[in-house]
């Protein structure tokens, strides 16, 4: 099942996953809340960010292949015309995988797999302030 793309001006939220099952299932999650787009490349997500201002959270899959979900929100942390970007990640395999991705910059890391109240509460307090710098 695949949920269809919101209107290309007004993705609140990129979810970027290794399995685009599970990357349609957390874009569902996050589309009972703000506007949602789901991509499987990471070309494509640093595209949208880039493009679309109205992105306020990306949510990293850290099962992508080769460290690609830290190496992604390390990036994204370093940038800062992104700084009012929070960058969550879900998934990966061990507590080194969630080490690995708070050190990138993450603020926070949700198990698989992801329930519906942990997205609410999460799309609720999408910090205001700017998110941690990488380390």
């Amino acid at each position: 099942m695949s949920i269809p793309p919101p209107p290309p001006d007004d993705p609140w939220a990129l979810v970027i996953a290794h399995d685009p099952r599970e990357g349609d299932r957390l874009a569902a999650l996050i589309a009972e809340h703000r506007p949602v787009r789901s991509v499987t490349r990471i070309a494509e997500c640093l595209r949208i960010l880039a493009t679309h201002p109205s992105v306020k959270m990306v949510c990293v899959d850290l099962d992508l292949p080769a460290g690609a979900g830290v190496l992604l929100a390390r990036a994204i942390r370093a940038e800062r015309r992104y700084d009012h970007v929070d960058v969550v990640a879900f998934g990966g395999d061990d507590a080194a995988d969630h080490v690995a991705a708070i050190r990138a910059g993450v603020s926070r890391c949700l198990t698989a797999p992801v329930r519906a109240k942990s997205i609410e509460g999460l799309v609720r307090r999408t910090r205001r302030s700017a998110p941690p710098r990488a380390a």
